[in-house]
Order: C-alpha cells, then structure tokens, then sequence
C-alpha cells in the first residue's frame, strides 16, 4: 500500500474481503455521485455499504444524507452504513495492519438498514456485524417478530427455530467479550 493519507477507501479492500470470506459474492466498488460505496450480494439480498470515519454529530449526519441519496440513486433496499472510530486513522498503511484493523478494531458504529431490520450496532468488529446479517437474514427465511434493546424474537420456516427466543445482542456481546 502506498503512503498518504488514510482515508474510507483504504479500507474498502480488507472490508470486501470479509464480505467474501463469509460467503458474499458480487462484491465491488461503486461510484454515486463521485463518492464510492460498495455493493456486494449477502443471503440473497443485493447490499449497499457506506462508510465513514467518524463518530461526532457531523460525520454521522453526513453520512447518514449520503447513504440516504446513494440508496435512492442505486434503488438497493438493504443498506449499511458504517462508522470506523476516529482512532483507524493512526493505523500503518500496510495491507497487514489495515487488514487486521478491519477485523479487529470494535468500537464501529453501524446502521443497518434491511427491510425489517432497522438497528443501531456498536462496538462489534465488521467480521461481527457481517455474520450478524448472515445469522438473521439466512436464505430459509427468517422473520422478525419482536424487539427490544436487548434482544429479537424470531422464527423460521423449520420446526426447530419456530418461535424461540434468541437474545442475539447478549450472545453477540458474550462472544465478543470470551475473545478478549
């Protein structure tokens, strides 16, 4: 990687190459209006990922307008839009340590914006939030029935998940914390 200034799209590689290694496909960037996103296919669903680095109120609201008019202009339904910590700035600009940024660093913020998924996610790293949509919006159809700031009532089309409760932001959080 060439020295200079690290920007959103230093990241773009090692961000698309999660979303490969569990399973998207189609992964790309994409220009709107001279500023890039990526687009990728995850569980069927053509997704749209917009990031910014940042998390004080003006970032937020400029990346909010800007996914919102990128959305529009591309006509895909399912979005994220990604907020890395300020602090992803101090990383090296090797392709290691901006690889191992992406996949380690955890205090993100993301919006996820998936038909009947609407959620604010923070402090889970991307491999994280990404295996967050894979689990919840698997190909077998999983429907949201209820939710509150703990936890998703969900079912399936299968005997086996119909009407469980799955306390997903207290298992993701339980995850996260066994791997420190």
């Amino acid at each position: 990687m060439s020295r200079g200034r690290i920007t959103e799209r230093t990241f773009y590689p090692a961000l698309m190459n999660v979303i490969r290694a569990v399973g998207g496909s189609g992964v790309q960037e994409v220009t709107y209006n001279s500023t890039p996103d990526i687009v990728f296919n995850l569980e069927a669903h053509q997704w749209l990922l917009s990031v910014k680095i940042g998390h004080d109120r003006k970032t937020m609201k400029e990346a909010f307008l800007q996914y919102l008019h990128h959305k529009e202009e591309s006509k895909i339904n399912f979005g994220i839009l990604l907020l890395l910590p300020e602090s992803i700035r101090n990383v090296h600009l090797t392709e290691e340590d901006v690889e191992s940024a992406v996949r380690k660093i955890d205090n993100n913020i993301a919006f996820i914006d998936a038909s009947f998924v609407k959620e604010e996610i923070r402090n889970w790293t991307f491999p994280q939030i990404i295996s967050f949509l894979k689990e919840i919006l698997n190909p077998s159809g999983i429907y949201l029935l209820f939710s509150s700031p703990c936890c998703f009532l969900v079912t399936t089309g299968s005997s086996r998940n119909n009407g469980h409760y799955y306390p997903w932001r207290e298992q993701q959080k339980n995850e996260h914390t066994s791997q420190k």
